[in-house]
């Protein structure tokens, strides 16, 4: 049985969309067990969605500045 991948939230700079400004919010990363030569693994984090909206309405878009 396969096992849980490892999580964990950090904080992001986000950008809104439709009024045009940067704020502060949570990414969930997800960790994946990556094989590496000479038989070990180590994690990767890859992104998997944000948890964080807009403050000033919840429904605006937003996306992640890339940092």
């Amino acid at each position: 049985m396969a096992r849980e991948p490892e999580r964990k939230l950090e904080d992001r700079t986000f950008r809104c969309l439709d009024e045009d400004f940067l704020f502060t919010g949570k990414m969930e990363y997800v960790g994946h067990e990556i094989q590496v030569p000479g038989g070990g693994t180590r994690i990767e984090w890859r992104p998997n969605q944000s948890r964080a909206n807009c403050p000033n309405e919840p429904t605006h878009s937003i996306e992640l500045v890339e940092e």
